[in-house]
């Protein structure tokens, strides 16, 4: 039989899109507000596990120079960060309705 876990046992807790400073691993991790923030990589294992913060240049300047293997997944990571955050993908505006959308350009301005 299963032991059953009290969630309440557990609170609060914290969760961030965290990244490996190491393998550049990606995933949403919840964790205890007071624990350290070096958590374990799901995928090397290693304590390297920071909350992405793509707008601390430090924190950028650390991610980029990592590895030159993974250069390609750091980058996916950043944009991940920023879609996730809306940043380069604001939610998409609902079109205005009309002829104005249809008309040449050099219509416009008349």
């Amino acid at each position: 039989m299963t032991d059953i876990v009290s969630l309440d046992d557990y609170r609060p807790h914290a969760t961030a899109y965290v990244v490996c400073m190491d393998c550049a691993w990606d995933w949403v991790a919840v964790f205890p507000p007071s624990a350290a923030m070096q958590l374990e990589c799901p995928s090397c294992g290693k304590p390297a596990g920071e909350p992405v913060d793509y707008q601390n240049t430090d924190w950028f300047a650390r991610f980029m120079a990592g590895h030159k293997k993974n250069q390609e997944r750091r980058t996916l990571v950043l944009l991940n960060a920023a879609r996730m955050s809306n940043v380069l993908c604001p939610p998409p505006q609902t079109p205005m309705a009309g002829p104005s959308l249809t008309r040449p350009l050099e219509r416009m301005n008349e």
